[in-house]
């Protein structure tokens, strides 16, 4: 099953519509309010969608790979620069393993790195193939962001339905106006991302309607807090550990505002937090995001 954003309103309360596409069955879903409706013709989709083959996307070796590709496949694979260093020497690199539309994804991102790949069984995709009718047409630019399946998306799938709404993607762009390095908006973050985003917020007891308070009633200076941090912390790239800067995804923002969220409303309760997700020098870290928190405010 793929699961597809749309721009699509809900035609009873207004919100964003998701699609889950399963073979030749399309149902429209709305998850703030529980509206859908289901259509079952399988003129209206691409073979592309219909196509149940499980595919496997390999990067050749590769023993000089550029910095532009190591950023690119890190950005695919969520693998760091030594990680992707060693397995490109050794051999292939197993990028993903599924479905077609995700595959065709990562065939056009490859394409246009210039990176050296190939598909087993073979693919014989290209984009048109996702755009040959009017549903296609319309949904296309969605499914290409976004193909995680049920099975990516576990128990998580309040979390990515959250990421998905309007409300928090207007709250993006507020964010990104403040960040030195401007945030991938298409990127989306896999099932292990929301998995550590969920452990986070269950182990400081923040959840999805406290995220929402805070970004209605404390936005504009959690957004000046998250690019206070940015720029702290970010290493300049290169330099002996290789380091290689990626613009943040759509769910850079959570991890920051539960943090925030704990210092307004629970900050006895940080450093205890801090320890329980096994944050180096947690008590240096704690007083530099809390000095960094009185500055905003008192900006």
């Amino acid at each position: 099953m793929i699961i597809v954003d749309t721009e699509g309103d809900c035609p009873t309360c207004g919100h964003d519509v998701l699609n889950e596409i399963e073979g030749s069955c399309l149902t429209c879903r709305c998850p703030s309010c529980g509206w859908e409706v289901a259509t079952t013709s399988p003129t209206l989709f691409p073979p592309i969608l219909q196509d149940e083959t499980s595919y496997e996307v390999l990067v050749l070796k590769n023993l000089s790979p550029s910095r532009a590709h190591y950023k690119l496949l890190s950005r695919l694979s969520g693998k760091n620069y030594l990680e992707l260093k060693e397995l490109l020497a050794g051999g292939e690199l197993s990028l993903f393993k599924g479905r077609a539309p995700k595959v065709l994804l990562l065939k056009t991102e490859l394409e246009r790195g210039k990176v050296a790949f190939r598909i087993n069984p073979e693919f014989n995709y290209s984009d048109s193939d996702a755009s040959n009718n009017a549903l296609a047409q319309e949904t296309t630019p969605a499914y290409r962001r976004t193909c995680l399946t049920k099975d990516d998306l576990g128990s998580n799938q309040e979390l990515y339905d959250f990421l998905n709404e309007r409300f928090y993607r207007d709250y993006l762009l507020i964010v990104d106006d403040h960040l030195s390095e401007k945030m991938d908006m298409e990127f989306e973050a896999g099932g292990i991302i929301l998995n550590i985003i969920c452990e986070k917020m269950e182990k400081a007891g923040v959840g999805l309607e406290d995220i929402k308070w805070l970004i209605n009633n404390h936005g504009e200076k959690a957004a000046r807090y998250m690019a206070m941090k940015s720029d702290f912390y970010r290493e300049p790239d290169g330099g002996e550990d290789a380091v290689i800067n990626l613009p943040p995804d759509r769910s850079f923002p959570v991890g920051h505002l539960v943090e925030y969220f704990l210092i307004l409303k629970k900050p006895e309760e940080l450093p205890s937090f801090l320890q329980s997700c096994r944050m180096p020098y947690a008590r240096r870290y704690a007083k530099e995001i809390l000095k960094m928190f009185d500055d905003v405010q008192q900006a």
